[in-house]
C-alpha cells in the first residue's frame, strides 16, 4: 500500500558529513512535493517568515506552470487566472490595474464558462455604465489574450453595455471661468 502525500511541505535536511567527519552540505531547508525537493535557498537559521515566504514563492510558481500549459475547456479555467495572466504578460498602467481589481471582485469566483450575457450584465448593474462598459473591454481583452496564448479553444464572448451617448453641449469659456470662480450653477 502506498503512503498518502503530504502535499508540499518544508523539510530541514540535515548537515552532511564525509567519512573524515568534515562537514561536505550544511543544514539547509527545502520543499519537498512528492518526489521533488526543490532548495529554498535558506540555511537552518532562517526565519519562519522566511520559510513561509519561500514555501508560498514554490506554490505560486506551481500554480502559474500547472495553469498555464496547453489548452484546457473553460468550465476548468478559473477568471483569476486568466486576469492574472493578462497582468502578468502585458506591460499595464496603473488605472488597468484598479479596472482589472474592480473585475475581480465580481469574478474572482466564477469560471471563464461562466462568461455569459446575464453575467455580464449583471455585472453591468454593479458599475456605472461607463465604468462597466471600459473594465468589460478588459475583461474582454484578458480572455482573448488567454486564448491566443493557446490556453483555451473556445470563443468566450463578452457582453457590453452600451455606448454613452455623445456630449451634446460644451462649456463656453465664460462658463467654465465662472465654475472656476465658483460664481454661478450650471443650468
Amino acid at each position: 500500500m502506498s503512503r498518502r502525500s503530504e502535499g508540499p511541505h518544508l523539510w530541514e535536511r540535515p548537515a552532511r558529513y564525509d567519512s573524515t567527519g568534515n562537514l561536505t552540505h550544511r543544514a539547509a531547508w527545502f520543499v519537498v512535493d512528492g518526489t521533488i525537493q526543490r532548495s529554498t535557498g535558506l540555511g537552518s537559521g532562517a526565519t519562519s517568515t522566511e520559510k513561509e515566504k519561500a514555501l508560498n514563492a514554490y506554490l505560486t510558481k506551481k500554480h502559474v506552470e500547472m495553469f498555464s500549459v496547453g489548452s484546457r475547456d473553460p468550465s476548468q479555467i478559473a477568471l483569476n487566472d486568466v486576469l492574472a495572466k493578462y497582468l502578468r504578460d502585458k506591460e499595464r498602467d496603473y488605472e488597468t490595474k484598479l479596472r482589472v481589481k474592480a473585475l475581480r471582485a465580481f469574478w474572482s469566483d466564477k469560471l471563464l464558462s461562466q462568461v455569459t450575457g446575464d453575467t455580464c450584465r449583471a455585472y453591468a448593474a454593479t458599475r456605472t455604465t461607463g465604468a462597466a462598459r471600459r473594465e468589460l473591454e478588459d475583461f474582454r481583452a484578458a480572455i482573448n489574450h488567454h486564448r491566443t496564448e493557446g490556453l483555451h479553444d473556445k470563443i468566450v464572448s463578452v457582453v457590453l453595455p452600451p455606448k454613452s451617448p455623445p456630449r451634446e453641449r460644451w462649456l463656453t469659456r465664460q462658463e467654465a471661468a465662472q465654475l472656476i470662480s465658483h460664481r454661478v450653477a450650471l443650468p
